[in-house]
This record gives C-alpha cells, sequence and structure tokens, in this order.
C-alpha cells in the first residue's frame, strides 16, 4: 500500500529544494563561508550566528561532514574540565606534496566540460565545495557567494548610525563596501576575465610561495557570467 501523505511530503521537499530561495540553499553555504572566515566554531557558535534551531544546525552540519567538506575534533572544554566541545571546521584539499590546496577562486568553463566529458564520476580535486555534478558546482558556487553577500547585508542592517559612520570612517581608504553589476559586450567581458585572471593568479601564487593562510575578512565576490 502506497503512503500518499509521505509521497507528498517527499515531492513538496524536492520542491522546496528546487526553489533558490529555499532555507538549505543558503544555510549550507552560509556555514562554509563563517567556517572560512573564522577556521573553526562550535555548533552553538555557528547556531547563533545564523538564527537557527539547535536540532536545524547539527542536521546541516552532518550532512556537510558526510559530504567531507567540514570536519569535527572534540577538545576539553576550557573552563569545564569534564566536558568535550565539538568544533567544526573546513576540510581542505591536499595536493600531491600533501600540502593543503588553495581554492580554485576562478573555474573556468573549460574546466567544468573537462569535468562532463571524464570518464569517471569522482570530483575534480581543484573545486573545493563540488561532487562530480558540473550543473551542481556551479550553483554551489553561486549559492556560496549569496551566502557571503547575505552575511554582510545582515552585518549592515545591524549597525546603529553611529556604528555606521565609524565603519565607514575606518574603510574610508580602501574601495569598500561596494557592489557593482557590469553589463559588458564580448569584448569587455573577455577583457575584464583576463585581467582579473592575471591578478588572482598573482595573488594565489604569493599564498602559495608564503605558505600561509591567513587573511583580515577583506571580502571581495566577483562572478563572470556569459549568457
Amino acid at each position: 500500500m502506497i503512503n500518499m501523505s509521505t509521497d507528498v511530503e517527499v515531492i513538496e521537499e524536492l520542491k522546496k529544494e528546487e526553489n533558490i530561495y529555499s532555507s538549505g540553499e543558503l544555510i549550507r553555504p552560509s556555514i562554509l563561508w563563517l567556517l572560512l572566515r573564522k577556521t573553526e566554531l562550535t555548533a552553538k557558535d555557528i547556531q547563533e550566528a545564523l538564527g537557527l534551531k539547535r536540532q536545524t544546525t547539527y542536521n546541516y552540519l552532518k550532512e556537510l561532514e558526510d559530504k567531507g567538506w567540514i570536519k569535527v575534533e572534540y577538545r576539553q572544554h576550557p573552563s569545564k574540565p569534564h566536558m568535550n566541545v565539538g568544533y567544526y571546521s573546513r576540510v581542505k584539499k591536499k595536493g600531491k606534496k600533501g600540502k593543503a590546496k588553495k581554492k580554485n577562486w576562478i573555474y573556468p568553463a573549460n574546466r567544468y566540460l573537462e569535468d562532463l566529458n571524464a570518464d569517471s564520476d569522482t570530483s575534480n580535486p581543484d573545486c573545493e565545495y563540488c561532487d562530480g555534478d558540473v550543473k551542481k558546482a556551479i550553483i554551489e558556487k553561486i549559492n556560496f557567494g549569496v551566502a557571503a553577500l547575505s552575511e554582510k547585508k545582515k552585518f549592515i542592517q545591524s549597525m546603529s548610525e553611529e556604528e555606521l559612520k565609524a565603519f565607514l570612517e575606518t574603510n574610508k581608504h580602501f574601495p569598500g563596501p561596494s557592489l557593482d553589476v557590469l553589463l559588458l559586450t564580448n569584448d569587455e567581458f573577455e577583457e575584464f576575465g583576463k585581467r582579473m585572471d592575471e591578478l588572482y593568479k598573482d595573488t594565489l601564487q604569493r599564498w602559495l610561495v608564503e605558505n600561509k593562510d591567513q587573511h583580515d575578512e577583506n571580502f571581495v565576490v566577483v562572478g563572470f557570467f556569459k549568457e
């Protein structure tokens, strides 16, 4: 006998996942974004930062852990010796020499084409949050950018007028906060992309030479979309 109510629930859940505004579409990348910024956090830290319920937080953490994108390490509580606390962090991909691989910020179409034409179902190790599905990998990257922007929006919204003024005074010597959307010709699009690619390669090379994983939480989101 078919359980019609269960089938309806499954269909509704699938529809919800297909909706770009569904909670899961933003919660997963939001957790990854927090861990990129803060290196490691407890479940309570993540719960409070995203305003989630306790069980909801653990459900998403378990899902990301099962995917192999994050890990948890249990350590003794700093003030309660009898208690262990779980600290969550991103899983960093390893290169051939065993060193942590730097994220490939610009992942161009030809790399996705290689994945589409590959015989193997394994994910490309250069694509940090890819799991073998090219369309899903592109969407995951978009969601990650949306999650990061949403966090910054929340940060600005929470400021008082005095806090906003102090924030702008601190940032007046830098290009941010700023967000521009450009509509370019094909030639402009190609030139802009090439220049950004050169800048990224120089920055990534500097990180590799200095072998560091440090930042001052300065945030840049870049997207290239050609129709």
